[in-house]
């Protein structure tokens, strides 16, 4: 994600001082992808918009190199879980809990092929918004310019 190894949500969230935390959960035919925001009332309205803004800039608008870069991270990650002791230790807890195994090179490299294009999907749907506490004071999703 670049130099600090942090992210660029992670930066901000660190600079601004909330909490920003994004998920992903995968199902056979569809997918969630979001950001958990969470600050004070006062400043939950600005936080979600530098959010936005961060994703828009990093993510749904992002270059090839840093695709590229995304990609490099990820096999990385996957090689050396699987050349450690306890990479090799986890893979088989999980085969012996029946969890299957862990991402391999060949499926990153499946996934990184279509990346483009499942981003520019992801990003062409209707976004959505939830709040817990003072909704009111948390901006809109329309207002977010996705």
């Amino acid at each position: 994600w670049g130099a600090g190894g942090a992210s660029p949500l992670a930066k901000l969230a660190f600079t601004e001082g909330f909490a920003a935390e994004s998920f992903s959960f995968a199902y056979s035919d569809a997918a969630l992808v979001g950001v958990l925001v969470s600050a004070p009332s006062a400043h939950i309205s600005a936080a979600v918009e530098k959010v936005a803004g961060v994703i828009q800039a990093s993510v749904a608008k992002a270059s090839p190199e840093a695709v590229a870069r995304a990609v490099a991270a990820t096999r990385l990650d996957v090689a050396e879980a699987q050349a450690t002791q306890l990479g090799v230790i986890s893979e088989l807890s999980k085969l012996a809990l029946g969890q299957g195994p862990s991402a391999s090179l060949e499926a990153v490299d499946a996934v990184a092929a279509s990346l483009a294009q499942t981003a520019a999907k992801v990003f062409s749907a209707k976004p959505v918004a939830a709040s817990i506490g003072l909704s009111q004071t948390t901006a809109y999703v329309d207002t977010l310019g996705f």
